[in-house]
């Protein structure tokens, strides 16, 4: 009996985008408020220094609505001065602009942080720290496109540019386009500075957002290198995630040699999780190993109960196998879990496999159950047979006038017809089916040979009837 051609669902796939890593940035990048040496080309006038002074003590009490009022009420004084003036005094000093940022930030005014925050870059566009924490104001309001661009500002104007500022532009890029092509592309292509500048401080987190992009991009390929990084080095169930999704990849790119391999070593590795045993039966499967896919299957109903499709695998694997009486134990305890929409279908296969081990009563009796269902004409065909060979030639015949009334294509049955007829010396009836079964094809043969034998002995016995009617004459 041939294979039935079933597969397992298996249930891997690409992991999705969390959004808890983009989330975290909500806590980054507070820069300190005093002015740094790298700024002090562009000092404060003493008058402004004076004033930040008695701000940022305000600040440090916690009076910090004090402090920005102070500060406004000075940059405020621009309004009727002149342009020396206004330098003079520092009343639109870039770091007026960056205090003034930093406490909206602090007292939750993000809008009115990112205001300050762009006129200080306004004023200083080397000045790396507002141009992060006009990116962390850009995030809290979700602009995500201002915030990867103050990033990259940010990396670009910084004296020691961190590889995080990178990492960060590329999530805000991403969560500005989300899916769209174009977004990944530039969130991509941030990573490759990355990976350029920063080879060595890619971290594992990081690798899973890459993944990501690749796969959103359709380009699996190009993440595996990353994913089987992930896989090796993760932990705990992160590990066993990457590894599922690593397995999938080499699946879905065909990659039939590596998928085998993997497998395998997850088997070993890992041998107490269903999900590889699984994953192996299948990888069998799809290349047509069908002893070492039941094997994997039923190491894999060991781990865990198998769901009646499973079973159903195992029991066709069975069947395929030349296994049929582990194959009847199976489907008839698929049957006994209750009626399904593949109830006939079983009991179908439960016959054959009975059938096979020479179990005809039973056999006839499950025979029974199933056309109790429905008037299966696979089911009935098997009943006749075994009537026909149990030599219940007139139940046999009631079985197959069934079926040729009922079948498309009933040539066979009616030529099994015309045999049990034959065999109880109904010779007319048998006439009558062998010249039905004539006009099919497949019978046309031996419907013809049987109709010559039964038009021989008819004309044998009629002959000798007359002889012997003629001898009782005086």
């Amino acid at each position: 009996m041939g294979f039935l051609g079933m597969r397992l669902n298996i249930n891997f796939r690409p992991v999705q985008w969390s959004a808890g890593v983009v989330l975290c940035l909500c806590a980054l990048f507070f820069v300190p408020v005093f002015l740094t040496a790298a700024h002090s080309a562009d000092k404060l006038p003493l008058a402004a220094g004076i004033l930040v002074n008695k701000a940022q003590a305000m600040a440090q009490k916690g009076e910090i609505n004090r402090a920005v009022q102070l500060l406004e009420a000075f940059k405020a004084k621009q309004a009727g001065a002149g342009e020396k003036e206004i330098r003079q005094k520092g009343y639109d000093h870039y770091f007026i602009y960056f205090l003034l940022g930093n406490w909206y930030s602090t007292l939750d005014q993000a809008a009115r942080a990112a205001e300050n925050y762009k006129l200080s870059v306004k004023r200083l566009p080397g000045f790396s720290e507002a141009w992060l924490n006009l990116a962390r104001v850009q995030y809290e309001t979700a602009d995500f496109n201002g915030a990867a661009e103050s990033f990259l500002k940010g990396y670009d104007t910084s004296e020691a540019p961190k590889a995080i500022y990178l990492y960060y532009a590329a999530v805000c890029r991403f969560q500005a386009g989300g899916i769209k092509k174009n977004a990944l592309e530039n969130a991509l292509a941030i990573f490759k500075r990355i990976e350029i500048d920063h080879p060595d401080e890619m971290t594992l987190e990081w690798k899973e957002t890459l993944v990501n992009i690749y796969f959103g991009l359709d380009r699996y390929s190009e993440a595996l290198p990353y994913l089987e990084e992930l896989a090796e080095k993760s932990e705990g169930a992160k590990q066993k995630q990457w590894r599922e999704v690593l397995l999938y990849q080499y699946l879905s790119l065909n990659m039939k040699k590596k998928a085998l391999s993997y497998a395998r070593f997850l088997t070993r590795e890992d041998t107490l999780e269903p999900k590889w045993w699984k994953a192996l039966c299948h990888i069998h499967l799809e290349d047509g190993r069908q002893e070492k896919a039941l094997s994997a299957l039923l190491v894999y109903g060991y781990l865990t109960p198998m769901d009646e499709e499973e079973k159903m695998l195992a029991a066709d694997l069975y069947m395929s196998l030349e296994v049929p009486g582990q194959a009847s134990l199976l489907y008839e305890e698929i049957l006994r879990n209750g009626p399904d929409k593949g109830e006939r279908d079983t009991v179908v296969k439960l016959v054959n496999a009975l059938t096979l081990i020479y179990d005809r009563d039973r056999s006839l009796a499950f025979i029974e159950k199933g056309l109790a269902i429905s008037r299966d004409k696979r089911l009935l065909r098997i009943k006749a047979r075994l009537l026909f060979e149990d030599e219940a030639f007139e139940k046999a015949m009631a079985v197959y006038r069934e079926l040729a009334r009922i079948e498309k294509k009933p040539g066979q049955s009616l030529l099994m017809l015309g045999y049990c007829a034959m065999n109880l010396k109904q010779y007319n009836t048998a006439r009558e089916s062998f010249l039905k079964a004539k006009a099919w094809k497949n019978q046309k043969k031996p419907a013809r040979q049987m109709l010559k034998q039964i038009d021989a002995f008819l004309k044998e016995k009629e002959q000798a009837r007359l002889k012997g009617a003629g001898e009782e004459q005086p």
